[in-house]
């Protein structure tokens, strides 16, 4: 067929993991780069939020900061990726598990808030 995959992924890297170092590995002869990426961002979140015990305006406003601080490390790694020159396909897939409905409610408005941000133009 006269094509190669070069698998990147490591378990448990973050955004800038992999704008910091998977970036340099990806071979110079590549042309397409598919990234599944953040989802152990947002783990890292929720991980934070729920040992933290917030009340319900405090974890709004907590997950919303959180949230934008990880678009902001998105629209890095995808500008680094972008900067070599290959087409780019971009996924994230993670949906936490919640106990309390507030929890549920808050972390689902502000996923579509982050989902909606990640149309940037590179």
């Amino acid at each position: 067929m006269g094509w190669q995959c070069t698998f990147l992924a490591q378990d448990g890297a973050s955004l800038d993991d992999v704008a910091m170092k998977q970036v340099g590995y990806i071979p110079d002869s590549a042309t397409h780069v598919i990234l599944s990426v953040s989802g152990n961002d947002l783990l890292r979140l929720l991980n934070e939020l729920s040992a933290a015990s917030f009340a319900p305006t405090a974890l709004y406003t907590a997950v919303t900061a959180g949230m934008d601080e990880i678009g902001q490390k998105m629209k890095r790694t995808l500008e680094s990726v972008a900067s070599i020159g290959c087409h780019l396909a971009c996924c994230t897939i993670y949906t936490p598990q919640f106990d309390q409905d507030a929890q549920r409610g808050i972390w689902n408005v502000e996923n579509l808030n982050y989902r909606s941000t990640l149309h940037w133009s590179l």
